[in-house]
């Protein structure tokens, strides 16, 4: 989930210090032992006050049992915090604990900007997938939550329609969905009856993955992460890229799909949208919006997971590298990541933490979202080639969607993708 660009936030005893000040807990107080200090970096810096308030009593209750560490917390603006660590790598200046995207966890631990961590598997066996950051079956990252994709819709609107409601044990087939989009097209007064997401944006691979995988394409070979080829081009993969090429030729989507708030003012009755926009079709819509799993086109329904998580740079000593550990495996408790769950309305990132939600546990609003990411996410290629293979995606899913041949251009993404692998001698992945 992308951190809003509202204004800086740093929260120490519920003050607000200036964009990218530090804010400090554990500091010793005249001549005290000198203590284990910590450096922190995330970017979190104009996001809403309660995630760095969150962080902020993270720290606290961590340094009060933990006298021994401190740390040092400061927060950067999300558009420019990995330009910030990039540089501070090759200054020799990282700090020692970074907040981390999964899915860029692969490319940083290559790099030799992350270590591996060493947590106790009672602390993350608990979580669900998107809450690590893994590269070649070692954990880099953990984080506190992981954000999901659903279908927004009204349940008024399906049954006046006589659209089954699909669960996320029984889903809408691919034929059943293309029906009911058939169906609600032009009814209504709904000019097109889906908004896809945005297949023109940065965001198309996070977005239209889940997709692709439910057809049975990938964008990658998992078996060897060393190729696109068969997965990205394959007969699945090119079924996938027609499929979303007729949703506009169609008129079954807007064409302007970058417009993400067309279901919560009423122009569309079927949204692919995230957890973060689910206030908003509430607020509009209250016990009448219900947020369904995608369809099943033969794979199985898939959802990405993958957000930030926190990790130990290579900087750390190895006394600084325990702190990180100690804190993580302090606050990834079930207790705490619902207290963040429920103060950020993000997806938990465990099971049983959900469970201690109003809204994401059993019978809550937003349960479907947290059991897809239970149990149907899919991990984006836990790869260093993934920062390369997004962007080519997103630019191969644009084309097709407006219009581009279907194969070509996914053979050209796969041509692409192997020939980055391939300069950088298979990123750590061998035959």
């Amino acid at each position: 989930m992308r951190y809003p660009r509202w204004a800086a936030v740093c929260i120490t005893a519920a003050l607000a210090a200036p964009l990218m000040a530090a804010c400090t807990s554990g500091q010793p107080q005249g001549g005290g032992e000198a203590k284990t200090e910590i450096a922190l970096w995330t970017p979190q810096a104009g996001s809403p006050k309660v995630e760095v308030e969150n962080m902020q009593r993270m720290i606290d209750e961590f340094t009060e049992k933990n006298p021994q560490y401190s740390f040092t917390y400061k927060t950067y603006p999300f558009d420019s915090y990995a330009t910030s660590v990039q540089g501070a790598a090759a200054a020799g200046q990282l700090p020692c604990m970074l907040a981390v995207d999964a899915p860029v966890a692969p490319n940083w631990a290559w790099a030799q900007y992350l270590q591996p961590l060493d947590l106790p598997s009672s602390v993350t066996d608990q979580l669900i997938p998107g809450a690590k950051g893994t590269y070649r079956d070692k954990i880099y990252s953990a984080g506190y939550w992981d954000a999901g994709l659903s279908i927004f819709a009204r349940k008024s609107v399906l049954e006046k329609n006589g659209i089954r409601i699909p669960t996320v044990d029984k889903p809408w087939t691919g034929e059943e969905f293309n029906a009911v989009l058939e169906t609600l097209k032009g009814k209504d007064g709904f000019k097109y009856p889906f908004s896809v997401g945005n297949p023109t944006g940065s965001g198309a691979s996070y977005a239209l993955s889940p997709y692709l995988w439910s057809f049975g394409g990938d964008l990658i070979d998992r078996s060897t992460h060393l190729s696109a080829k068969d997965k990205l081009n394959g007969p699945e993969a090119v079924k996938f890229g027609k499929w979303l090429q007729g949703l506009r030729a169609d008129g079954l989507t807007n064409p302007d799909a970058a417009d993400g708030s067309l279901f919560a003012q009423g122009a569309v009755p079927l949204q692919w949208d995230g957890n973060w926009a689910a206030q908003d079709s509430i607020d509009k819509y209250g016990d009448d919006v219900v947020f369904l799993p995608p369809p099943d086109f033969g794979n199985g329904i898939k959802v990405g997971a993958g957000s930030f998580g926190y990790g130990a740079s290579s900087s750390c000593t190895p006394e600084q590298k325990k702190g990180v550990e100690a804190f993580l495996q302090d606050s990834l408790t079930t207790e705490n990541i619902a207290k963040i769950s429920t103060t950020q309305n993000v997806i938990p990132a465990s099971a049983e933490a959900a469970a201690k939600t109003k809204d994401y546990a059993a019978g809550g609003r937003l349960e479907n979202l947290a059991k897809l990411e239970a149990e149907h996410s899919e991990i984006r290629p836990a790869t260093p080639a993934f920062t390369v293979i997004d962007n080519i995606f997103n630019k191969a899913v644009g084309d097709i969607f407006a219009g581009a041949d279907v194969q070509k251009t996914l053979d050209q993404a796969v041509q692409e993708i192997d020939a980055n692998i391939a300069a950088n001698d298979g990123y750590g992945f061998k035959k």
